[in-house]
């Protein structure tokens, strides 16, 4: 045999044993290819209306739809279904969750579906609509191994995946799967003024006669402005002026009178932010005055600093529960009518009897949703 033949040989007897070789070896997948599209991307603004459901419990479907002013949810109360508002932040919460959802296949076949809380009518069922019609359409069954993580999978399909975010937490299910109705109370905003002290520029107070009025320092440029154009003006005062940034015009009865800036926070503490206990069918607001066209027993309004308007309109109140109706943003909601009293007695601190009584403060904890 000649020497270009072994040659020849030799080189496929290698390149044989190397294939061989390769073909031995185990499959290896990188860390992407264990890991498959759920719900695909889609455009967060795209989504014009949400709905979800407990499918063993669905007497509580939760439905939300964007406005121009934000999102509202569909409440029922006394029998009425009415929109009421849904906090901007869970809303933007559950869709962050579910954009681009990437899973881990671990399932597939009707027989499998029950290991993971994922046959026929159970479940939580979610639907990101545009239009009318679904862009996204999952099934979440259970908690995964880690309590962090979830089974799922697409409506229509017996295909399971595990996905490595809790989708149940942003609708406040804390068990391994959910076993009853949606709460819809989490998703209502009850904030009727979101502002505190520190935003506030002016505020305002009108109720028959009675009215008042909170005016923050002017930017320099103005006051000065003011001191030589309009020194008769009251904003232009020597008092004032000495104050600096710190002298705020308290105006009540036609007189005014200089608050220094630790004053009017100490007073717009409980009054700002304002939260209600609860929000109320359109229907109360004929009884309560605040109907369209209606003329309110008594508005109160703060310009804050961004250039916003925060606009209250006070109803009637309930001696017996403490509370008032007050119409927001189109919304009816019911107050504690402690708040009302504070409006109305602005700068006081004296009780009934004579006696100093403390600030009581109506936002935050203070607060229990119905």
């Amino acid at each position: 045999m000649k020497r270009n033949q072994l040659i020849v040989l030799s080189l496929c007897f290698i390149a044989m044993v190397a294939a061989w070789y390769f073909v031995q070896q185990p499959k290896r997948n990188s860390a992407t290819d264990l890991y498959s599209q759920v719900t695909g991307s889609f455009e967060t603004s795209a989504i014009d209306s949400i709905e979800a459901r407990v499918l063993s419990h669905p007497e509580n479907t939760l439905r939300l739809s964007r406005t121009k002013a934000g999102w509202q949810i569909a409440l029922k109360k006394g029998g009425e279904e009415f929109p009421a508002p849904a906090k901007k932040a869970k809303v933007e919460r559950l869709l962050g969750l579910l954009e681009g959802l990437q899973g881990e296949f671990r399932a597939e076949g009707r027989d499998l579906l029950s290991t993971f809380g994922l046959e026929k009518g159970h479940g939580l069922e979610i639907r990101l609509k545009k239009d009318g019609k679904d862009l996204v359409a999952i099934v979440a069954g259970m908690k995964g191994p880690d309590w962090g993580s979830t089974f799922v999978r697409q409506e229509g399909f017996d295909r399971v995946y595990l996905v490595n975010r809790d989708i149940f937490s942003v609708f406040d299910i804390w068990s391994r799967k959910p076993d009853k109705a949606l709460s819809l109370e989490p998703w209502v905003d009850l904030d009727v003024i979101s502002a505190f002290p520190d935003s506030v520029k002016t505020c305002s107070y009108k109720s028959g006669e009675r009215s008042w009025s909170i005016s923050g320092p002017e930017p320099e440029k103005e006051q000065k402005k003011g001191v030589k154009g309009q020194a008769g003006s009251k904003k232009a005062s020597p008092e004032g002026k000495s104050k600096g940034k710190e002298a705020w015009s308290f105006e009540t009865r036609g007189k005014v009178v200089e608050k220094s800036w630790e004053e009017v926070r100490k007073y717009l503490s409980p009054v700002l932010p304002l939260r209600a206990r609860d929000v109320e069918p359109p229907s109360v607001a004929g009884k309560a005055g605040l109907a369209p066209g209606q003329k309110a027993s008594a508005v109160f309004t703060c310009r804050l600093k961004s250039g916003a308007e925060q606009r209250v309109e006070i109803g009637s109140c309930d001696e017996k529960d403490k509370t008032c109706l007050v119409r927001a943003r189109g919304y009816i909601y019911r107050v504690d009518s402690a708040w009302k009293e504070k409006l109305e007695k602005p700068f006081s601190t004296e009780g009934k009897k004579g006696r100093k009584e403390p600030a009581k403060k109506l936002t935050g904890s203070n607060y229990t949703d119905k």
